[in-house]
């Protein structure tokens, strides 16, 4: 019997999960930029410390928008008119999933910055001859954007 329970309460989370991405659309925008970052994984060099660090930060994302959706369901549930505590939970809700994604941006962007860059240094390189730009400039232009800042015990 407690089996059946626990079958019950995976299988109510498993549908919270596909009603938020069938009927939210910024939940769509967020699994989709899951999907190609972790697809990205595969092209880049990923560690397992940056690995994870992704994982954690998708996974802080799509918890958020879950909440944000439930917190949303539930004060349309109890409010059939304007109420300024309604707009600060629907507000404060939604500004979570903001604090989330701005940390999921940086996240990337630490992650995937020098390794992005690393693997079109050739196109930039071509591109700009193309357009008559002297590859002394070029290289100067490339070794300005990967100059590193050290914060704590972390390389940015």
């Amino acid at each position: 019997m407690e089996m059946k329970k626990l079958l019950e309460s995976f299988n109510h989370a498993i549908n919270g999960i596909i009603d938020a991405v069938r009927t939210q659309r910024n939940m769509k925008i967020h699994i989709v930029a899951a999907i190609g970052v972790l697809i990205a994984c595969f092209f880049f060099d990923i560690s397992k410390a940056e690995f994870l660090s992704l994982a954690i930060t998708i996974t802080m994302v799509i918890s958020a928008e879950l909440v944000n959706t439930a917190v949303e369901a539930a004060v349309d549930l109890n409010t059939n008119y304007y109420h300024p505590l309604a707009k600060v939970a629907k507000n404060t809700a939604a500004g979570a999933v903001l604090v989330t994604a701005i940390n999921a941006l940086l996240v990337g962007y630490i992650v995937f910055w020098d390794k992005f860059t690393k693997s079109f240094d050739p196109i930039f390189l071509k591109v700009g001859q193309g357009f008559g730009v002297k590859t002394q400039d070029i290289n100067l232009f490339v070794h300005m954007h990967k100059k590193t800042v050290t914060v704590g015990y972390f390389n940015i």
